[in-house]
């Protein structure tokens, strides 16, 4: 397939992708049915609303295999997703899966935090992407931010040549911003919840996040000293996880974590920087969902709107 064509057409798929539905709640999430066919009508809806949005990821992925090859698909993914590299790779020598149904379980698997083998399993029973969906009760906002993502950095990776770097001055614009949104809401959550609860909720979720051990992770913020913010030890955490797992590259945590120093590493281990602000952004997201829940928070009280 022509290049130039093939990157037309990823654009239209992109395009097409971003006109689905943002599902605004999890998958079994419904409004109340008055019976039992409007809640079958409800179903189905939900579950061909997913298998659309997972039809354009696949598009895109196995037009991109061919331009991006394969090992660097699931280095991608393994960056996005924080798992290790080895990892994937050793999942699909031993899967008869094709790469864009690794890729989805994978990330059903990390919104759900339930093991990636029984993805597998549920895809090679003959459930769809929707079915499955269904079944483990995935929030749909926060697998569709995970496939917009991952299809920006696959996207930006063919429109940049393979020249991750050419696009530093647009990411540093964007990271700044990310990273001052994310201070704020950290400001107005832990106002709301106090100092205590809220960095134990953050910590909790970071571990879920990484598959970090959450006392592991309180030690090292325990011991940081004070001169640490929890929101610049976040971004360490994130930065060391998405790094890690794809290339091996060491972060100084004793560095401010700003966007130089991300964009740093990203050049380093050659990745889309857009593969950060989309983690950031997802993980925002659960916290602000995790924050709403509690029982401290006060739904009045504009300053802790998500």
């Amino acid at each position: 397939m022509n290049k130039r064509f093939s990157q037309f057409f990823l654009a239209a798929v992109m395009a097409f992708a971003m006109l689905l539905p943002m599902f605004s709640q999890s998958a079994n999430a419904q409004t109340t049915p008055t019976n039992s066919n409007d809640n079958d009508v409800n179903v189905t809806v939900t579950i061909n609303q997913f298998n659309r949005r997972a039809l354009a990821f696949s598009q895109l992925v196995t037009n991109a295999n061919s331009i991006l090859g394969q090992d660097r698909l699931i280095f991608l993914l393994a960056a996005d997703l924080g798992v290790p590299v080895g990892y994937i790779r050793a999942a699909l020598a031993s899967q008869t899966t094709p790469i864009d149904q690794l890729m989805l379980s994978f990330m059903l698997s990390d919104a759900t935090n339930i093991p990636v083998e029984r993805i597998f399993s549920l895809f090679q029973s003959g459930n769809s992407f929707g079915q499955i969906a269904i079944q483990i009760n995935v929030d749909g906002r926060v697998i569709n931010i995970m496939l917009t993502g991952l299809q920006n950095a696959i996207l930006d990776e063919i429109n940049s040549g393979g020249n991750v770097n050419s696009l530093n001055d647009l990411m540093t614009a964007k990271l700044a911003r990310a990273i001052t949104l994310m201070q704020s809401k950290f400001t107005s959550f832990q106002t709301i919840l106090g100092r205590t609860l809220f960095s134990d909720l953050v910590l909790r979720r970071l571990a879920l996040d990484t598959g970090m051990s959450f006392d592991d992770l309180r030690n090292q913020f325990m011991t940081a000293g004070f001169g640490l913010s929890l929101n610049q030890f976040t971004l360490g955490v994130l930065l060391e996880n998405i790094l890690t797992a794809a290339s091996g590259y060491v972060v100084d945590r004793r560095l401010i974590i700003g966007p130089n120093v991300i964009i740093e590493g990203f050049n380093q281990s050659n990745l889309p920087v857009a593969l950060f602000i989309t983690r950031l952004d997802r993980f925002m997201r659960v916290v602000g969902t995790s924050v709403t829940r509690n029982p401290k928070y006060d739904t009045n009280d504009s300053t802790g709107q998500v």
